[in-house]
């Protein structure tokens, strides 16, 4: 969360409550009980006194009002209710002691829970029915140079490995699914049988409810078996979902298959790759929680087909690559999300569980290098909302996945081991990502970049492979987090100032545990603690010391789990009696808290971290929000549930993106200050939201705050709209490429474009026809005249462009003026520019002593599919700002001035050297002065975006309908691309919510429908509705 300042302002307006409000909805919440510990402390640990420490959660949906009481024996011990702290201590307390958590509402008892327990000691013992130990087949491979051979078989047991919680029967209470590894699994590198692979599920008692055995075809190693455990249907009881073949077996003791599959079949190659399941069905199982038994059984997809489909390896190494995670698609139902593959070729595939069936949401598949996902994905992931749009997104290392499985970004870092997610800077809107990279060559080695755009805050290019790395923050007297990695001895702040030289912390789990704000270092067995006075760290536990306490997966030395368990906001750590394998060691800190959190698992990028923990890597979770500075539980808080930004800078007439909040922990929310005519708010109290909305009418500066009131602590969210005067645009240059032969293109205010060194080829276009270039040699240019005089002031440039792409290219779609000052011929170094090179589109200015690029990540929009690009040089606020698609896609300040020349424009190279020649079509090139608006651009794209610019046989609804202009002032136009013949339902309400146009066609495929006679209607936002077989359209128009 962001500091924010408080703004008092006179004006208190009211609103009255839109019944066509579209409330937002949020992620489901695991309902909880108290989760009430007690332990007996000892003078070795935590605070070094005697007696008894208790702590128990705190929940997010508990009043603001909530206060606690502590009973021993029945005797009252605390004097008044404790309102800041879910802890106590009580000195005078023994093993026999009987406590009673008593919770108070408003000063009245609601609820008295006893402790049924004192643990003995600071830890807890779970026991576990350890698997009995068997022998592989006989085989001999080599691995890593030596050979190892087993005529007889290999033996192996079983020790405990990753491990993950649900509440699997409803009782408020987790249980602990844990994952039995043999002691020959494998990396996906290595050749060799391994054991088979169990799941086990236990209550805290210790109660074992079911075991899974993933039978001989699912190999055993850090890399194969990927398990969720989570409520995936919303009944209140987690299930479990992990990837399973034949042979397989449920905790009912049943086969799981498909079809007419073999249960006995071993798919395990011999000879040199012995061991490596390369062949054979696979699928996707989701069981049921609380008895084991299987649901239902999917094929997994995508299949792994042949090896070198997924990378430069013949024995599956990369196609064998799985991670998985739980993210909520549509932002309000939980999706289990299954991935294959990051080295090279990546997948993800998006499930919905009903409780009965498993439906695929969407699949996501890069194939091809430098595009997409490809290469680009960790050992690990992590999930949460990056955008603000309401919707989860996936992280998967140097790319993020949108809610609809689309690419959202590439950083082009490539792979990495480790990724820390949370609010690293508190003080730049949005989360933030930290991650160490593999490749040698990376431009970075290691960055910590904005969440939601892959934009780099920081970088250092280390040459090297940056194999571990974390992000945490450890020092008090430095906001925010700290990041270092095993690329030197440094620790940086989370701009990238370095902090300290020449020792660098432990580079493992982050964990919170003393009861500061802090984050404590968990390293496998043991935790420290960072001084910064005296510039290293300092140890506070030892877990290692008690009952043989052992870590997982080598060298990784992770825990079997990290996660809020039972007591308060700090975490417990799971590790497993390395002596015999007979149990689980759960420990839980003894430490005094001044600080009262809601769990970490009400948190949602926290519980989804704990749901993704168990995955390849293991990485510690972290929360969604920054506790730095201090957070009060109890005090109100403002949610963003809607996709506007509270400062938003727009022309009259223009719509704001809605801005929508919902309150927690106060009784209402007032506007204050003012804002422009055509704005209204809705205020629901029943929904607790807030939603500001329409069209200015106005213009002007307008500073207004959303102010929550009647909690113990209120806040006040400060913005400000501010309102310009429409843009004159004026075109200066236009290019419809129509032509049908010869060597010249009509530009429709000024004379003509004529080739050089080229034989234009017409093709068709998006509107008539286009120009396409052959990428080998040539141009199109036109000498300068007065209209194309930029000076320092605004202008846009529109068009669209048509290319398949290429590795190792430098292009350029159009040039204007020279790259260098060369007097004798006239050229002086100004230029405006759009270039591809390096999979980056860049949109470039330079008046010969300031250049400013912005450079967007593009190789997705080089598929041999028409691109609507859009660039403005916005001289009014300083900015340039690049378009594709009617979407912002990137922006930069601009420190140019004036950019005044007379040299010629150029289409398809760049001038004077005339060496960057595009390959592709470019079609409808348009060059204004003035710059363009979002909404604007926009609708240039609705109008001229043609039917056959995406296949309409792969696309969605949303895509399918096409709605222009969506500005209008009597008519609109509707298309339906794709779908069949039918009756469709068009259905128009006005901002208010009233029912304006309710009709149904019979629309024949791709004909368009038009519906006019609209000029009568006032001005303002409307909706349009389009319902179809396939589903629901909806879209903001605009009356003016």
């Amino acid at each position: 969360m962001k500091n924010k300042k408080c703004i008092i302002l006179n004006l208190w307006i009211f609103f009255l409550i839109s019944p066509f409000m579209v409330m937002a909805q949020m992620p489901q919440i695991e309902t909880l009980d108290r989760g009430i510990v007690a332990v007996n402390m000892s003078k070795k640990e935590g605070q070094k006194k005697n007696g008894i420490f208790l702590s128990w959660r705190f929940l997010d949906s508990d009043d603001k009002t909530t206060a606690f009481n502590v009973y021993r024996d029945g005797k009252l011990l605390t004097e008044t209710p404790l309102t800041t702290v879910t802890n106590y201590t009580d000195t005078e307390g023994t093993t026999s002691s009987e406590y009673v958590i008593e919770t108070l509402v408003g000063g009245k008892v609601t609820k008295r829970d006893t402790v049924k327990e004192i643990w003995p000691n600071i830890y807890k013992q779970i026991p576990l029915d350890r698997p009995k130990p068997g022998i592989t087949p006989p085989y001999s491979v080599t691995v890593g140079g030596k050979l190892e051979d087993y005529p007889n078989g290999q033996f192996y047991s079983y020790t405990p490995n990753d491990c993950s919680v649900g509440d699997v029967d409803g009782d408020g209470k987790y249980e602990i699914i844990v994952k039995w590894d043999p002691t020959n699994s494998r990396d996906n590198s290595q050749r060799g049988y391994t054991g088979e692979v169990y799941l086990d599920c236990y209550k805290l008692d210790g109660q074992k409810l079911w075991r899974i055995n993933l039978g001989k075809n699912i190999r055993a190693g850090a890399h194969y078996t990927q398990f969720m455990v989570y409520d995936l249907d919303g009944d209140g009881k987690a299930e479990v979902a992990c990837k399973t073949a034949p042979g397989t077996i449920d905790g009912k003791g049943n086969y799981v298959l498909m079809n007419d599959d073999d249960p006995t079949k071993d798919y395990r190659a011999d000879g040199k790759n012995a061991g490596i399941v390369t062949s054979g069905p696979e699928y996707l199982t989701v069981f049921n929680g609380e008895t084991g038994a299987e649901i239902v059984t999917v094929e997994y997809s995508p299949r792994r087909g042949n090896s070198k489909d997924w990378g430069k390896d013949d024995y599956f190494n990369r196609s064998e690559r799985y991670l998985a995670c739980i993210a909520y698609l549509d932002g309000v139902h939980p999706s289990l999300v299954m991935c294959r593959g990051y080295y090279q070729r990546t997948a993800l595939v998006a499930y919905d569980f009903d409780g009965k069936n498993l439906t695929q949401r969407w699949i996501h598949d890069s194939t091809t290098d430098g595009k997409g996902a490809y290469g680009q994905g960790n050992h690990n992931l992590s999930v949460g909302d990056v955008d603000d749009d309401g919707y989860d997104e996936i992280i998967y290392g140097a790319c993020a996945i949108d809610q609809d499985g689309k690419l959202l970004y590439r950083t082009g870092m490539g792979h990495g081991d480790a990724i820390h997610f949370s609010d690293l800077d508190p003080d730049i809107d949005g989360l933030e990502v930290f991650s160490p990279h593999e490749d040698k060559s990376a431009k970075y080695g290691f960055d910590i970049h904005e969440a939601g755009t892959g934009k780099i805050i920081y970088g250092e290019f280390t040459g090297s492979d940056v194999g571990r790395g974390i992000a945490a923050d450890i020092d008090p007297t430095s906001r925010g987090f700290e990041f270092w990695s095993s690329a030197n001895n440094n620790i940086y702040d989370c701009r990238g100032n370095v902090l300290y030289t020449g020792g660098r912390p432990s580079v493992n789990f982050r964990i919170y545990w003393d009861g500061d704000l802090q984050d404590e270092l968990l390293d496998g067995d043991k935790i420290d603690k960072w001084n910064p006075e005296k510039k290293q760290t300092e140890r506070i536990f030892t877990p290692y010391q008690y009952s043989s306490a052992s870590t997982c997966n080598g060298t990784k030395k992770t825990p079997c789990l990290q996660a809020d368990l039972f007591g308060d906001w700090r975490e417990e750590l799971v590790l497993w009696n390395g002596s015999d394998s007979s149990s689980l060691v759960i420990f839980t800190t003894t430490y005094d808290s001044d600080y009262r959190l809601v769990t970490p698992m009400h948190d949602h990028v926290y519980r989804m971290g704990i749901a993704w923990q168990n995955v390849a890597y293991n990485q510690p979770p972290h929360l969604g929000y920054y506790i730095g500075d201090g957070i009060d539980p109890t005090a109100a808080r403002l949610v963003k549930t809607g996709e506007g930004n509270l400062v938003q800078n727009i022309e009259v007439g223009e719509q704001i993106e809605t801005i929508s909040y919902t309150w927690i922990n106060a009784d209402g929310v007032e506007i204050n200050g003012r804002l422009p005519k055509g704005i209204t708010v809705d205020i629901d109290a029943a929904q607790s939201s807030v939603t500001i909305s329409g069209i200015p009418e106005e213009v002007g500066t307008f500073e207004y705050s959303i102010d929550t009131h009647g909690g113990t602590t209120d806040i006040s969210l400060p913005g400000t709209i501010t309102v310009r005067k429409q843009t004159v645009l004026t075109e200066v240059a236009v290019f419809h490429f129509d032509e049908t032969s010869g060597t010249t293109a009509q530009n429709k205010i000024s004379g003509e474009a004529a080739a050089h060194d080229l034989t234009p080829t017409w093709t068709n276009g998006v509107k008539g026809n286009a120009i396409s270039f052959p990428g080998i040699r040539g141009y199109m240019a036109q000498s300068h005249y007065d209209a194309l005089n930029m000076g320092t002031g605004s202008f846009s440039i529109a068009l669209w462009f048509k290319s398949a792409g290429a590795d190792n290219i430098d292009w350029y779609l159009f040039h204007k003026g020279s790259h260098t000052a060369n007097a004798s011929i006239g050229a002086t170094g100004k230029w405006i520019g759009i270039q591809y090179k390096n999979n980056n589109l860049t949109f470039g200015i330079d008046d010969n002593v300031t250049k400013t690029n912005l450079d967007v990540a593009a190789s997705d929009y080089f598929d041999n599919e028409w691109h609507f690009l859009t660039c403005v040089r916005d001289s009014a606020n300083r900015q340039i700002i690049m378009y594709i698609d009617g979407e912002v896609v990137g922006s930069k300040a601009d420190g140019t001035g004036n950019i005044f020349e007379t040299e010629d424009m150029v289409i398809g190279n760049c001038n004077v050297n005339f060496n960057t020649p595009f390959q592709g079509a470019i079609d409808e090139l348009v060059i204004y002065t003035g710059a363009l608006s979002a909404v604007k651009v926009r609708n240039l794209y609705e109008e001229q975006r043609p039917s056959g610019a995406i296949d309409a046989t792969t696309m969605s609804v949303t895509q399918r309908v096409k709605v222009y202009p969506t500005t209008f002032s009597d008519q609109i136009t509707v298309t339906l691309d794709g779908l069949e013949s039918e009756n469709v339902s068009f259905i128009i309400h006005s901002a208010s919510g009233m029912e304006m146009y309710n009709r149904s066609y019979f629309a024949e495929k791709h004909s368009p429908l038009t519906i006019s006679g609209l000029n009568e209607w006032v001005n303002g936002l409307y909706t349009l509705t389009v319902i179809t077989s396939e589903g629901t359209f909806t879209r903001k128009l605009i009356k003016e």
